[in-house]
């Protein structure tokens, strides 16, 4: 008897897994996957509508000087750079000042719009690529020569003056009918100062001066004071651009963006939460891949920087010292 009770309580046990459960048990894991699924894109709905809040608030707010620097608002920073990325009819026109980060930062957006991927980057040459943002003139007659492959893109870096820059790459895209984000960096003018006398006295010889040459063999400031004083520009980019209010006017209702680059990473770690969860993929390569340092050289002159070039480099670390505090009065 207790055997056949076994054997019926089994059958029973059996009969609890008939074909008919296991469709109720599909058919709910199904419904935990749609629910799933629904919620993330009511989550990513919700993130976007905040943006968007956020972007509105942002231009609502009065903006009492032209360019917005990054480490003094990063919210707006970050908001019109997204705002402008995912706009097909906005351009983000990038004036890249030499030694200030701007290789990586393009290397860097570069990865954010899988570049290598989207042909309409390209241009009809194929020497006028992407990589090809240098330098002055010869850089001018190659935009001029297809300007427009050079607005659309959603972010264009450019070696050149600042002249050339704002007076032909910005008003041309302007002309073109495109929203224009203006984008540049400055760094400390004492750490950009020994790190471009190292590029010149170190890298590319063959293309220098004889009077740089002999300059960069005795590598001693006392004894060069014209070249070792010329690596100046902070006061040059902040007349012509970031306090200059004629071109503030000029660029009214266009966004204009300055950026140190010792914040380039936290900018792109906060543009990330900015973007739509579609550039996840290219962010996480980002931040799992660094680029090649671009190690500074040596072998010709090790530069050190005296007392008397920080008397002389001066008005420059002031002007540095008023951008960091925000003294607008400058």
């Amino acid at each position: 008897m207790r055997h056949t009770k076994r054997r019926n309580e089994g059958k029973r046990s059996r009969k609890s897994t008939d074909p008919s459960t296991l469709f109720v048990g599909c058919v709910v894991v199904l419904l935990v996957i749609l629910l799933y699924a629904t919620v993330s894109t009511v989550s990513e709905n919700r993130r976007m509508k905040v943006l968007r809040a956020s972007m509105e608030e942002m231009h609502r707010r009065k903006k009492t000087e032209g360019f917005t620097l990054f480490h003094l608002d990063k919210s707006r920073f970050v908001w019109a750079f997204a705002d402008c990325l995912a706009d097909p009819d906005c351009t983000i026109q990038y004036m890249h000042v030499a030694k200030t980060g701007g290789t990586y930062l393009k290397w860097a957006m570069n990865k954010i719009l899988d570049v290598s991927r989207v042909e309409s980057y390209e241009i009809k040459n194929i020497w006028y690529t992407w990589h090809r943002d240098c330098c002055g003139e010869e850089l001018k007659g190659r935009f001029l020569a297809d300007p427009s492959s050079y607005c659309r893109r959603p972010f264009a870096s450019y070696q050149t003056q600042q002249k050339i820059f704002t007076e032909t790459m910005v008003e041309t895209c302007k002309q073109l009918r495109k929203r224009v984000v203006v984008l540049t960096s400055f760094r400390e003018p004492l750490t950009r100062a020994l790190s471009w006398i190292h590029q010149v006295c170190n890298k590319n010889l063959r293309w220098r001066q004889e009077d740089e040459l002999r300059a960069c063999e005795r590598c001693t400031y006392e004894a060069d004071l014209d070249f070792f004083n010329r690596f100046k520009t902070l006061q040059g980019l902040d007349a012509t651009m970031l306090s200059n209010s004629t071109f503030w006017s000029i660029m009214h209702g266009h966004d204009m963006l300055a950026i140190d680059n010792a914040d380039f990473n936290e900018f792109l770690h906060l543009l990330e939460g900015a973007l739509p969860a579609s550039y996840e993929h290219q962010f996480k390569f980002l931040f799992e891949h660094t680029q090649a340092k671009n190690e500074e050289e040596i072998e010709v002159c090790n530069f050190r920087v005296p007392s008397a070039m920080v008397k002389n480099y001066k008005d420059e670390l002031l002007l540095y010292r008023k951008i960091v505090l925000g003294d607008r009065g400058r």
